[in-house]
């Protein structure tokens, strides 16, 4: 290969390589809509083909490009054997189980947990150190796409409650749990940037207005956890910003305080006037369920979670051969038909020992231990170490981050900043 040859060659595949990675950001910022569509799709058809489509392209889409790009190196192999122990797991459980629908159902899920973990590793070899500025951008999109696909059937008086009674709305995003993970990193990253954007006359404005409509959305769609935790992440940061921060000065502190007592006065404005009907009846569904529970404060705190704990571990010790079970799991199709209350607690790590066992509960913790030390070491100078930690208590407590798709991406999002973080 002459020298003319030799930077053809380079110029071509530093081009297929920006058009892959261009690829995977026009994956990432399709996530709203795709997880919107698939919503509308459901309620029309009652199938979920838009978003099982998208998940196995993208899949395919990532692995490939790792493949073809890079060499097998520790980091690829460490990745591409997590997979393939935790789908023998699965296997084992189908031949011990003798349903072999229990396997598709199962796998599907599993690829949701493996959702973040490729696109962590996709980042780490085509992003991370060369495009950093792409998780800033995208997260900005989310902030606004999800809210406008939230509001917009909700003014058009379309789309689901988030409960039974009309309490909440969720839209036509199917997972209510899910979409106040969405809505709670979402808050995390524009309240930050609410904050410090004082100082940029044209940033603030805009800034402000995207962090309302993420406040007004999390409020609306009514769960306890998300209504609790936007007032509180405002509280934190007014105080840390406004009443701490002593860097800022005396004019900066009054323009915050003004736009701040502003935005709560404005945001009360829009509860009472246009969602005042479905979180009353949210108030009488939380009413109803802490007298139910005969006043039962963990179990309501826990919406019965510490109940489906407790079945769980019934059932794992009096299953058939409970010590195999024990180190592979039981399955997670086979457990939500046969474990009753007890076939989902809605705890991550939980449903994760009981449906792959002790193998996969490990597994998953030493993938994402390295990313809780990260989080920590730069809690104070990165937002993502916030957003992660966050998602991973909500994961521990309440679920819905690690076997979902919208909120699996979102941890992979913000696991892939940690690791910009800690090259810089």
């Amino acid at each position: 290969m002459s020298f003319i040859e030799g930077v053809h060659f380079l110029l071509m595949l530093r081009l297929k390589k920006d058009i892959i990675i261009k690829s995977f950001y026009c994956f990432l910022i399709l996530l709203p809509f795709v997880d919107f569509f698939n919503g509308v799709v459901m309620l029309s058809l009652n199938i979920q083909i838009v978003g099982i489509a998208y998940r196995a392209l993208f899949f395919l889409f990532m692995i490939l490009s790792i493949l073809i790009y890079f060499k097998v190196n520790q980091s690829i192999l460490v990745v591409y054997s997590i997979t393939a122990l935790l789908f023998s797991l699965l296997f084992l459980q189908t031949a011990i189980n003798g349903d072999i629908n229990y396997l598709f159902n199962d796998v599907s899920t599993l690829l949701k947990l493996l959702l973040s973990v490729f696109i962590i590793e996709f980042s780490k070899k085509f992003i991370v150190g060369k495009q950093e500025n792409y998780i800033n951008r995208i997260v900005f999109l989310y902030s606004v796409f999800f809210p406008i696909l939230l509001l917009i059937p909700y003014f058009l008086g379309m789309g689901n409650s988030t409960y039974n009674n009309g309490g909440g709305f969720k839209g036509f995003f199917t997972a209510t749990n899910d979409i106040t993970v969405v809505f709670i990193f979402l808050n995390i990253y524009m309240g930050d940037l609410f904050f410090k954007s004082f100082n940029k006359k044209q940033s603030y404005l805009k800034n402000g207005l995207v962090y309302l409509l993420n406040i007004a959305c999390l409020i609306l769609i009514g769960t306890k956890t998300g209504i609790i935790f936007c007032l509180l992440w405002f509280l934190f940061l007014f105080f840390k910003e406004v009443i701490l921060n002593i860097k800022i000065t005396l004019i900066s502190r009054l323009k915050i305080l003004f736009v701040s007592v502003f935005s709560l006065v404005f945001i009360v404005f829009i509860i009472l006037r246009f969602f005042s009907v479905p979180l009353l009846n949210t108030y009488n569904r939380v009413l109803y369920f802490y007298n139910l529970y005969s006043n039962n404060f963990v179990q309501f705190l826990t919406s019965s979670r510490s109940v489906f704990f407790e079945s769980a571990l019934y059932f794992s010790k009096h299953t058939e051969n409970p010590f195999l079970k024990f180190i592979i799991g039981n399955g997670f199709k086979y457990r939500e038909e046969k474990w009753g209350i007890g076939g989902l607690i809605e705890m991550d790590l939980a449903d994760t020992f009981f449906s792959i066992g002790i193998i996969g509960l490990v597994i998953v913790l030493l993938y994402y231990f390295k990313f809780i030390v990260l989080s920590i070491k730069s809690l104070n100078s990165n937002i993502f170490s916030v957003s992660f930690l966050v998602m991973f208590l909500y994961s521990v407590f309440a679920g819905h981050v690690l076997y979902s798709a919208l909120s699996s991406t979102l941890l992979g999002i913000a696991c892939t900043s940690l690791l910009k973080n800690s090259k810089e």
